[in-house]
């Protein structure tokens, strides 16, 4: 479980510099482009917190934020 947590952290902080160079392409936070890089980055992370909560043995409901961000890929 250890190492898919690794690989989960990686791709969610893999998403930032995909953020900031979107940002930097066009600054605009209300834009399409915006709301596509923030969708991938909270997806990312969505799967990295379910990942850590069933690692730590969590158990009850989900985290709510989490299925908030459960996007499909922006392509």
């Amino acid at each position: 479980m250890l190492a898919e947590i690794i690989h989960l952290a990686v791709r969610a902080c893999d998403e930032l510099p995909c953020m900031r160079d979107g940002l930097i392409e066009d600054p605009d936070i209300r834009g399409d482009a915006y709301f596509r890089v923030r969708a991938d980055l909270w997806r990312e992370n969505a799967h990295l917190r379910e990942a850590m909560r069933k690692d730590l043995g969590m158990g009850g409901p989900p985290d709510p934020e989490v299925g908030e961000y459960r996007y499909p890929a922006a392509s």
